[in-house]
């Protein structure tokens, strides 16, 4: 049985959230999986494949992601990896900030290539005031939590589509 490591950073909790998901797709799969938070004491080589998640923070993928890929990066270039981030303003946001968005997700490419990435809206935990929308392109009365589990599980099933041709 192939294992996989889920490792995650959090905020509101959307990302931990999708990595529940993710697991549950990835077992019933008959893959072997364990959640850690980044940072946990954690042994990547005792796993087939590492899926990493983490939220959109300030236009960059949260720096402990790209942390622990730099530091691991040796051994991910040896293993199946994935990425997933999470993000507020991924399609309610204007291009110029998606733009950035996929900047930094290209920079987290070049360390380790991963197999497949998922790109899921996020939730912000309180509203924002009218000049971050006005900033951000964010119309008035758009929901606080715009996560969608189907689009989680549907990457879920497709990533394990990929991992098992690996």
């Amino acid at each position: 049985m192939k294992s996989i490591l889920i490792v995650y950073v959090t905020k509101t909790g959307t990302t931990l959230h999708a990595a529940r998901i993710i697991s549950e797709v990835f077992e019933s799969n008959g893959y072997s999986v364990e959640i850690k938070k980044i940072g946990d004491d954690i042994h990547i080589d005792d796993y087939f494949g590492i899926i990493i998640g983490a939220p959109i923070n300030g236009m960059q993928w949260h720096p402990e992601a790209v942390s622990f890929i730099t530091k691991n990066k040796q051994i991910l270039k040896e293993k199946a990896v994935a990425y997933y981030f999470m993000s507020y303003i991924l399609n309610v946001g204007n291009s110029f900030w998606n733009k950035r968005i996929q900047t930094s997700l290209n920079k987290v490419k070049n360390i380790v290539k991963p197999e497949n990435i998922g790109m899921f809206n996020g939730s912000v935990g309180s509203d924002f005031p009218a000049v971050a929308r006005w900033i951000f392109g964010i119309k008035k009365g758009t929901p606080m939590n715009l996560t969608d589990d189907s689009e989680v599980e549907a990457w879920a099933k497709d990533c394990v589509e990929v991992f098992d041709r690996i």
